[in-house]
């Protein structure tokens, strides 16, 4: 039975990891202030470039979760540490470390590991409230609902 355990142990610890990165990169982002928030939004659209897509397409198509994850990414590339005390972007993205550049031109690298990471981000999840949890243990003000889905405003027209 243990090989069970320590599966559901690891994806456990994965979606943990990827809950607290989004919601770090949602609502750390809010607490920001007004020069740093300009550096994160740069260099979140200077990775969008770096693909075959536009930022502005990203931005235009992308969910909340998926542009906090690339936002959290962002900050941990120009060097904005969590506000937590003790907690640090370099553990929290370890099991997404390969992706952290994906080459698309000699010149180019695309860090791809918000878009990988976020397929073990689960909102109903155990890993989810967790992280949720300690994040407001931590002084962070989550809310209990998501945000709405990017760019939906009027869902009945």
């Amino acid at each position: 039975m243990w090989p069970f355990d320590y599966i559901r142990r690891r994806k456990y610890g994965r979606r943990y990891k990827a809950a607290l990165i989004v919601f770090l990169g949602a609502y750390m982002f809010e607490r920001l202030d007004r020069d740093n928030k300009a550096r994160v939004e740069a260099e979140l659209s200077d990775n969008f470039n770096r693909t075959d897509t536009p930022a502005v397409a990203w931005m235009r198509v992308a969910t909340w979760d998926l542009i906090a994850a690339f936002r959290a990414a962002a900050m941990d590339r120009i060097g904005i540490e969590p506000i937590i005390p003790g907690l640090s972007w370099t553990p929290l993205f370890k099991p997404w470390g390969f992706w952290r550049k994906l080459p698309e031109w000699p010149r180019r690298a695309f860090d791809a590991r918000a878009a990988i990471l976020i397929d073990e981000y689960r909102p109903m999840d155990q890993a989810t409230a967790d992280a949720k949890k300690f994040l407001r243990d931590n002084g962070m003000n989550i809310p209990d609902a998501d945000p709405p889905a990017h760019g939906v405003t009027n869902v009945a027209a």
